[in-house]
């Protein structure tokens, strides 16, 4: 089978990194199918190049990547399938928007282009851009034979769109490797930051750069931990610019004082020693299909505490405690209640590993997963 997949993100993010992780064990679990990855310059995506079965097609060095996502990819994408005759073509979030090219699979992880629009749910781009995103998904929605979701909550509201394709695939993300450690230690440049708080209880937010992961809301929360006295550390995975960006100038002094520890991009494969260094993850997010982070927490038995609305529900369940993600005193109650007792930290990490059974248990049990999508699409698109 030849496969055509793109992805038009620039750069690193958890959902990129995600993408590495599983296109690689595809094209290693099926070593006779031909992989094209279709990414920017700087994305992680082209590494993928160095697998046998997998080339690398950069694009966004002659024609930006707005052109790509106004039509451009259509005569770019035709005009590849002319020369090599793809199977199909894996597109993620916006795929073709007029009829005649190869048989589309959209995978759709971006719940901003899905969910009923909601101000409280902010998109780092203008209106009109999240209206004329919405607008274009809708186009590929239509031209698609099928569609992978992450979560039952997406396939869902997808379905209730008007002219979705009747195969809509609940594909879940998996977090490990075939070869999982049960412990790993720290990386060693993660464990000299952590050391100045060795003595206090430290929570985790593992979450890139974006308005509606709400880091905004924990500044509150962390200045009147200090204000208590309580020796608590938060620690994140962006770097100090980007926490003052998104909590305003006063966070600042957070970080001065050794209340915040602002990491900056982790690599995934780091990951695992950082939640099992804290004593609790935390996820404000106010939008999300299927975050890593959800699922990282429990099968690293990391406690957590996460927003108080459907999409986190439908993931966590029983397995998680629940904070308005608007309330920084519901989020300063929720952390005091965890992190003072150890009972119910057991209990959440023990229904935690039950609910991470249902998901993929390694990244190749999810590319297993994904390939009769492939192969109900393409016998549909024959008859």
């Amino acid at each position: 089978m030849r496969i055509l997949f793109r992805h038009l993100d620039p750069g690193q993010s958890g959902a990129v990194s995600s993408m590495v992780k599983m296109l690689e064990a595809y094209c290693l679990r099926f070593p006779h199918d031909q992989l094209a990855v279709m990414c920017m310059p700087a994305s992680p995506l082209a590494g993928l190049a160095r697998l046998p079965n997998c080339e690398a097609i950069l694009i966004g060095r002659k024609i930006p990547r707005e052109a790509h996502l106004l039509g451009f990819a259509d005569i770019f994408v035709r005009r590849l399938h002319r020369r090599c005759h793809f199977d199909i073509f894996w597109p993620v979030n916006t795929g073709l928007y007029f009829p005649g090219g190869p048989t589309q699979v959209m995978t759709v992880n971006n719940p901003h282009q899905v969910y009923p629009v909601d101000p409280l749910m902010p998109h780092p781009g203008s209106a009109l851009r999240v209206w004329m995103l919405r607008t274009l998904f809708r186009r590929s929605l239509c031209l698609s034979a099928a569609i992978i979701v992450q979560t039952g909550l997406m396939r869902g509201l997808i379905q209730a769109i008007p002219g979705c394709p009747e195969l809509v695939a609940v594909v879940p993300k998996a977090v490990v490797g075939t070869q999982a450690d049960t412990h790993v230690n720290l990386s060693p440049h993660i464990a000299v930051r952590l050391a100045h708080a060795r003595n206090s209880s430290k929570l985790l937010y593992v979450a890139t750069a974006a308005p509606h992961k709400n880091h905004k809301l924990l500044a509150p929360v962390m200045h009147e931990f200090r204000r208590l006295g309580l020796p608590i550390t938060l620690v994140l995975t962006i770097n100090a610019e980007q926490w003052v960006q998104f909590a305003g100038p006063d966070a600042a002094s957070l970080i001065d004082s050794g209340h915040i520890i602002p990491l900056g991009w982790v690599d995934k494969d780091e990951l695992q020693g950082l939640y099992q260094a804290c004593d609790a993850s935390i996820m404000p997010s106010v939008t999300e299909s299927l975050s890593s982070t959800h699922i990282e927490a429990m099968q690293w038995q990391c406690p957590q505490i996460t927003s108080d609305l459907p999409y986190a529900h439908d993931l966590c369940q029983r397995a998680a405690l629940y904070a308005a993600p608007h309330d920084p005193t519901a989020w300063c109650s929720q952390v005091e209640r965890l992190l003072g007792d150890s009972g119910l930290r057991q209990q959440l990490v023990l229904r935690g590993l039950e609910r991470v059974k249902d998901f993929p248990p390694h990244w190749t049990a999810m590319a297993e997963a994904i390939r009769p999508v492939f192969e109900a699409a393409s016998a549909r698109s024959r008859y």
